[in-house]
């Protein structure tokens, strides 16, 4: 159905796939839709497909973060480690605290 074109593909969820493109800043991470037009400019260093409206990003800061179908970094990029979202909680690890953060960033459990 898409012609192949992209370097790496993940699966399509939630309508949109993470595909990895070539632009002029190297190689980069953006998300295409089911016809195949990139639907969020390939702008990351990595990323994962969507997960309950939310997907994990890392941005230039070597960090990562989440954004929505829209491209709004909703959840900001401050974390080493990141899984997508599961019944509304994701686990997330910064410096040595690893827990479970909620959709707004907030955490609801970590790692004394």
């Amino acid at each position: 159905m898409i012609q192949p074109q992209y370097t790496t593909a993940y699966e399509f969820a939630e309508g949109l796939a993470p595909v990895e493109v070539k632009t002029t800043n190297g190689m980069r991470w953006g998300f295409i839709n089911k016809k195949g037009d990139l639907a969020i400019s390939g702008r990351f260093n990595n990323a994962q497909p969507f997960q309950e409206g939310l997907a994990p990003v890392e941005t230039s800061s070597g960090k990562w973060g989440y954004i929505t179908a829209d491209s709004k970094l909703t959840i900001p990029d401050r974390y080493e480690r990141v899984d997508r979202f599961y019944n509304g909680l994701a686990q997330v690890q910064t410096g040595s605290k690893v827990g479970y953060i909620d959709k707004t960033g907030k955490f609801v459990w970590e790692t004394k």
